[in-house]
């Protein structure tokens, strides 16, 4: 791993799906890398493997919800939802 270039990292967290940190990330593990010892623990990757998964269940999750939550503030034609009367009182204290 300590051979790995910062390019080759950030397109292996872009394939797995971590788009938005891809960069960020790489670059951390890039400088991390040289000077850390890889040590195979079964048990280790299955936890590590489940965290990876649930966090991008949790952060497609999250997108869903405010997808439908935006529906709901200013409308969604195809799905018969009126914009929320209140939408633009509740939002004028965050703009």
């Amino acid at each position: 791993m300590s051979k790995v270039t910062q390019d080759e990292l950030r397109q292996t967290l872009i394939t797995i799906g971590a788009k938005t940190i891809a960069t960020k990330a790489s670059m951390t593990l890039a400088e991390l890398l040289p000077n850390t010892l890889a040590l195979k623990i079964p048990h280790l990757a299955e936890r590590q493997t489940w965290l990876i998964e649930e966090a991008l269940r949790i952060d497609e999750a999250i997108k869903s919800m405010d997808k439908h939550i935006a529906s709901l503030l200013y409308g969604d034609k195809e799905k018969g939802y009126y914009p929320h009367p209140y939408t633009k009182i509740l939002w004028i204290g965050y703009t």
